[in-house]
């Protein structure tokens, strides 16, 4: 793949990225302002904390494209689509544990 292929795809998999987090991120959030607020619930009806929780649903995507690796069988979502997830799950990551730093 070329340099400039490469860019391209990128600019296609930013956008598709984009486009899941919103139609995703409405459902998840349920209206709340915070887009976090899912990890958030979650954690307080586990006792778990967020980024815990983050790191369950984030292993479930690895988990995905782990047994298409291994079998060639992909899931409902597609190995593309459970690549895109781990994309948007590392941003959100990330976003739980910069928050969890201005918490502290």
């Amino acid at each position: 793949m070329t340099p400039q292929d490469f860019v391209k795809l990128r600019e296609e998999l930013n956008t598709k990225c984009e486009e899941a987090l919103k139609l995703k991120g409405e459902a998840y959030t349920q209206g709340s302002e915070d887009r976090l607020a899912n990890f958030k619930e979650v954690a307080t009806d586990t006792g778990l904390t967020p980024l815990q929780v983050w790191a369950v649903y984030f292993h479930k995507h690895i988990k995905a494209i782990d047994f298409w690796l291994k079998s060639g069988k992909e899931g409902p979502e597609g190995v593309t689509g459970n690549f895109l997830d781990a994309r948007n799950y590392i941003d959100l990551g990330v976003a739980l544990y910069e928050e969890s730093k201005t918490n502290s």
